[in-house]
C-alpha cells in the first residue's frame, strides 16, 4: 500500500539527509559545542574563579577583599570558559590534556565541598580546604598523566 502525504495527496518519499545536515537546511560544518567540550569548559571556568577569586581574597590587604575577589573571579572564569569553548583543542595535544587536568580540579573541589556542605557519611571536618586542594590538584594530575599514557599508546583510539 502506497502512503500518501494527508494535506497535498502525493505520495510520501523516502528522505534522504547528509550526516552533516543541520537544522537550518543548510549541509556543512556544524557550529555546535560538543557535552565533553561543555563540561571542559565549565570545570576550567570554575577552577579558574577558585584560583583567581581565591588568591585576590587572600592577598588583598583589606578586611572585606571578598567583595573584590570573588567578582573578579567569576568574571576571570567565564572569560575562561569561552575561550575553551572557542580554542581550536584536539586531542592527544599538551594543551587538551591541560584542559582537562584543570577542570578535574574544579569538579574535585566542587564535589568535596558538596560532600561536606551535606555531611555525608560524617565527611564534615575530616577534610581542611587546604587538604581538598591538594586532592584536586593530585587528581588533576592523574588525569593528566593518563591522558598521556593513552595517547603515548600506538594503537590510541584518539
Amino acid at each position: 500500500m502506497e502512503r500518501r502525504d494527508p494535506v497535498q495527496g502525493r505520495p510520501w518519499d523516502l528522505a534522504v539527509v547528509p550526516r552533516n545536515a543541520n537544522l537550518d537546511e543548510t549541509v556543512g560544518r556544524r557550529y555546535s559545542v560538543s557535552l565533553r567540550r561543555a563540561l571542559l569548559a565549565g570545570g576550567l571556568g570554575l577552577t579558574t574563579l577558585l584560583v583567581v577569586g581565591g588568591l585576590l581574597t587572600a592577598l588583598l590587604p583589606f578586611e572585606f577583599s571578598a567583595l573584590v575577589g570573588l567578582p573578579v573571579g567569576v568574571l576571570a572564569g567565564l572569560f575562561a570558559v569561552v575561550l575553551a569553548l572557542g580554542a581550536p583543542l584536539h586531542s592527544a595535544t599538551p594543551a587538551a590534556r591541560a584542559v582537562a587536568a584543570a577542570a578535574t580540579v574544579g569538579y574535585v573541589v566542587l564535589g568535596l565541598a558538596a560532600l561536606s556542605y551535606a555531611n555525608v557519611a560524617g565527611f564534615r571536618g575530616t577534610l581542611s580546604v587546604t587538604e581538598w586542594l591538594v586532592v584536586a590538584v593530585l587528581a588533576g594530575l592523574a588525569v593528566y598523566a593518563g591522558l598521556w599514557l593513552r595517547d603515548r599508546r600506538p594503537d590510541s583510539p584518539t
